[in-house]
């Protein structure tokens, strides 16, 4: 199978270059001037992390548990640290080198332009949806916000159904009876 460029390539190549500019030119203030958002809960966790921040300052090791928040729990949640973490230069990758925390809507953007295009929607249609998706109400509000880590498991959703949409189609899949009606229990 030949790839045409204009034909298989360009309509993508152009809606990447297209989610890019859109998410630059928005948030011009944040890329060009370096100025950052006000995020209320951003500026919370500060101080909530400022123990654990602390002693990594000054031992380099990672405490595990902060007595700051709640009366004490686990920092899994505030700011942990692993070793040989690679997860940051991967996001740095993926959405283009575009700073924290409007990254995570260039890659919703991707996320549902691929979760269209498994559904065989056309690319042009496919670049409004994800365009739709990303910038909705609820992703720019959370972002003010401050809910960066649910505006990525919102913006994850669509590439996650889009690797699981070759199985929708069988048999088991089709609707919800079928699951109890072949089971083994049920025969």
């Amino acid at each position: 199978m030949k790839l045409q460029f204009q034909k298989d390539i360009l309509p993508h190549l152009i809606g990447v270059i297209l989610f890019y500019l859109i998410v630059v030119l928005y948030f011009s203030p944040m890329v060009f001037d370096g100025k950052i958002i006000f995020q209320s809960d951003i500026l919370q966790w500060e101080g909530s992390a400022k123990e654990v921040l602390d002693y990594r300052a000054a031992t380099g090791e990672q405490a595990l548990w902060t007595n700051r928040m709640f009366g004490g729990m686990p920092t899994y949640f505030i700011s942990l640290e692993f070793a040989g973490d690679i997860t940051n230069l991967l996001i740095s990758v993926l959405t283009l080198g575009l700073p924290h925390p409007i990254n995570g809507l260039f890659f919703g953007m991707l996320g549902m332009y691929v979760l269209l295009l498994s559904f065989q929607v056309r690319p042009i249609f496919s670049i409004a949806g994800a365009i739709a998706f990303s910038f909705n109400t609820y992703n720019l509000l959370s972002l003010e916000a401050g809910h960066n880590a649910k505006i990525w498991a919102v913006c994850l959703i669509p590439l996650i159904l889009s690797s699981e949409q070759p199985f929708w189609h069988l048999d088991f899949c089709s609707n919800s009876n079928s699951i109890t009606s072949k089971s083994p229990t049920t025969r």
